[in-house]
């Protein structure tokens, strides 16, 4: 199957809406096409980052590009816990990232 790929809202650069493709090779795709990523953030849902290796095989598959990872983030995400990605030393560095995924429900 081919990916769709469109925005959520005509009107509206963003969000984005991606269908068709598994979840890694998705977004190895827009990293390296849609946003030229060179450095990403990932953030995981505590229960995908358990229970499944998609976490594991993303990580893999960023390699280098990786500039860190936070598991866990409760429902309506509260600003403390945004506020802990903000003071992540991965994001604070000259190699930083320019994009953060969320993978899971957050």
């Amino acid at each position: 199957m081919s990916e769709t790929f469109a925005r959520a809202f005509p009107a509206k650069p963003t969000p984005l809406l991606s269908y068709g493709l598994s979840y890694p090779a998705a977004l190895l795709q827009h990293v390296d096409n849609t946003f030229h990523s060179k450095r990403v953030y990932v953030i995981s849902s505590a229960s995908l980052a358990r229970n499944t290796l998609h976490l594991d095989d993303l990580k893999q598959q960023l390699g280098g590009r990786l500039a860190g990872v936070r598991v866990g983030m409760r429902s309506h995400s509260l600003w403390s816990e945004v506020l802990g990605i903000v003071a992540d030393e991965g994001i604070h560095t000259a190699h930083g990232p320019e994009t953060a995924y969320t993978v899971g429900i957050i």
